[in-house]
């Protein structure tokens, strides 16, 4: 991994992405570039259709396969170039060091799971390293952390049994 003070966390540099149609190869996302700097925030805004969805799905490497590809540019996370990393490489990147909240409020807590269960799915994917107990208060912290009411309660609870707008934006 190559990691030097002066890289910006994130460099994306002519980034294009396409997708596979019946009448050829549709581009998605044409020559996008941009940098983010650490400490700072960084939205992607504009129309329906856009190219935002696809700019982040590039970005973690999600895109549908074999129909979604990157044709070009360059994806750099704190130096590593992601587009052509390996794919344990970037499975291990996706959740510890780089994440995406998908727009999709209604899906991204499923109703017939527990909202603990749910959580603690990212640890158990991401640092089956962290003692159970360890991973059971980090989930209740983030839940506090982002102003849910008595989260270790809301840990045992339903999606649907969160106050309106805690769980379904």
């Amino acid at each position: 991994m190559i990691m030097t003070a002066d890289a910006p966390l994130l460099a994306v540099d002519r980034l294009s992405t396409a997708f596979e149609t019946e009448t050829g190869w549709l581009r998605a996302v044409d020559q996008v570039s941009f940098t983010l700097e650490a400490g700072t925030i960084l939205g992607l805004v504009g129309e329906s259709g856009c190219g935002k969805s696809v700019t982040a799905l590039s970005l973690m490497r999600l895109l549908p396969q074999p129909v979604g590809r990157i044709e070009s540019g360059s994806i750099r996370l704190n130096g590593t170039e992601l587009v052509t990393l390996a794919p344990p490489a970037m499975q291990r990147i996706r959740g510890g060091r780089m994440a995406m909240i998908f727009q999709e409020p209604m899906t991204a807590l499923n109703p017939v799971y527990r909202i603990g269960r749910q959580l603690l799915e990212v640890f158990d994917l991401h640092r089956p390293d962290i003692p159970i107990d360890e991973r059971q208060a980090a989930a209740v912290a983030l839940l506090s952390h982002v102003g849910i009411p008595e989260a270790a309660a809301r840990m045992r609870a339903y999606r649907t049994r969160f106050p309106a707008g805690c769980a379904s934006g």
